[in-house]
């Protein structure tokens, strides 16, 4: 289990939803991992994915407080993570 937390505010006070999103090195495809979350904060179970290293991706919007033409999204893209699911 990986644990992962973040930081964001918004400049208007508005609440935020988070969405995060996986993908292996050297591939370019992002894959959903949750969606609207309301904390940010997130218990990977990495044993659902093959070994290997991952870059992670959380989106903040504050869509639930704002017409569609007044919504802020911004995104960060983590440093590489190893994930090693083998048994020494």
């Amino acid at each position: 289990l990986r644990t992962l937390q973040w930081k964001a505010e918004d400049p208007d006070g508005d609440r935020l939803r988070y969405t995060l999103h996986y993908r292996r090195e050297g591939e370019t495809t992002w894959r959903a991992l949750r969606s609207d979350l309301a904390d940010p904060l997130f218990v990977w179970d990495t044993t659902t994915v093959a070994d290997g290293r991952y870059f992670l991706r959380v989106t903040a919007s504050d869509a639930l407080g704002n017409t569609p033409d007044r919504v802020l999204t911004g995104d960060h893209e983590s440093d590489v993570v190893d994930v090693d699911n083998t048994p020494p």
